[in-house]
């Protein structure tokens, strides 16, 4: 006969459950716009917070566009075209942010690596997204990727957000050393970003792998768009502009991603948690 777990029935829906609301019409439909939409309404405002040296410094919304331009223009003269897959193996800090919306600028798909994975389980991530170019945080995880380079026939570059690298090239958080004649650089790569559509794959989260093989789960630039809209509309996670979040739940993972573009898109301050284990001296 059937097995026994069959008989088990789902629990009636209460008759008082709250009818589905249909989603109000989504205006940042990218995630490109949605950081666009940021520059321009917050531009000279805070957007980032971070400890480096013992003191806490920050990014307006601005700076955050020059550096994502940056990053968008190396990666763009390295080949990187619309549907290319850049891994991020780092712990939650700025360049993260600034080296996902450069891809994402790009048309490029990114590919989040949990920092805590030992090689073996990298290699699996990387090869199966077939990432051309991955950030890492420090030597150490930089070490990872070269431990295993040869399981990657994809691959091809590493670069590491620490040590700061004295050549500004790969210096992820280094302002532009002269913006004016980049300005054309600017807007090009604001016309790119903005004709990404709704549908294009903009990120891989794979899952823990607690049953198998992590499998990779495909989410579009509009997948994260609704989630902001719906956040908003339901009074989710009310805020207001000049609020301070700190952000110390992994960005590897969908949760803490999902809430940093909210907050990008809300005109609040990210703090960027120096450990989980510095949290509570933080929050003070």
């Amino acid at each position: 006969g059937a097995h026994p777990m069959t008989a088990v029935s789902s629990p009636p829906v209460r008759g008082t459950s709250a009818p589905v609301v249909s989603l109000e019409r989504i205006e940042r439909d990218t995630l490109t716009r949605i950081f666009y939409g940021g520059v321009d309404r917050f531009g000279g405002m805070e957007a980032l917070r971070f400890k480096r040296d013992g003191a806490w410094r920050s990014m307006t919304y601005r700076e955050v566009e020059q550096r994502v331009a940056r990053v968008a223009a190396l990666l763009d003269s390295w080949g990187l075209t619309p549907g290319d897959r850049v891994a991020i193996l780092s712990e939650n800090r700025p360049e993260w942010a600034v080296v996902d919306y450069a891809t994402l600028a790009l048309g490029a798909v990114v590919v989040p690596v949990y920092p805590t994975l030992p090689p073996d389980q990298v290699a699996v991530l990387l090869r199966d997204s077939g990432a051309r170019f991955i950030f890492v945080s420090t030597t150490d995880q930089a070490d990872k990727v070269t431990a295993i380079r040869d399981q990657l026939p994809a691959f091809e570059q590493v670069i590491a957000f620490d040590p700061p690298e004295t050549s500004a090239e790969v210096n992820v958080l280094a302002p532009l050393a002269n913006p004016e004649p980049d300005l054309a650089w600017f807007r090009e790569l604001r016309r790119r970003a903005l004709a990404v559509t709704p549908d294009t794959l903009a990120t891989i989260i794979y899952t823990s792998g607690t049953t198998g093989v992590p499998k990779g789960a495909m989410l579009t630039h509009l997948n994260l768009a609704a989630i902001l809209v719906a956040t908003r509309q339901h009074g989710a996670l009310p805020t207001e502009p000049g609020e301070v979040a700190l952000s110390f739940l992994p960005l590897s993972h969908i949760f803490e991603r999902a809430c940093d573009y909210y907050l990008w898109d809300s005109g609040v301050v990210i703090a960027y948690a120096e450990s989980i284990q510095a949290v509570s001296a933080n929050l003070l």
